[in-house]
């Protein structure tokens, strides 16, 4: 039941990941067609961020299998 429960969660975040994603791309999209350097870095930190969560997030899955 505990692997279960895990699992379960580790769909949700991948499901949260992914979406985060999406927006993140969109914003870098407006970002750029806008000029605005600024907000666009801050952009790219946090994509940078994101795909760092979701490659620990597949390293912790393959070591609990």
């Amino acid at each position: 039941r505990l692997f279960i429960c895990a699992a379960k969660k580790v769909i949700l975040i991948r499901d949260f990941i992914m979406s985060l994603k999406i927006q993140l791309t969109e914003a870098m999209k407006e970002a750029m067609r806008a000029k605005d350097s600024a907000r666009l870095g801050v952009i790219r930190m946090a994509a940078v961020l994101v795909r760092r969560v979701n490659i620990l997030l597949r390293v912790t899955q393959r070591h609990a299998q």
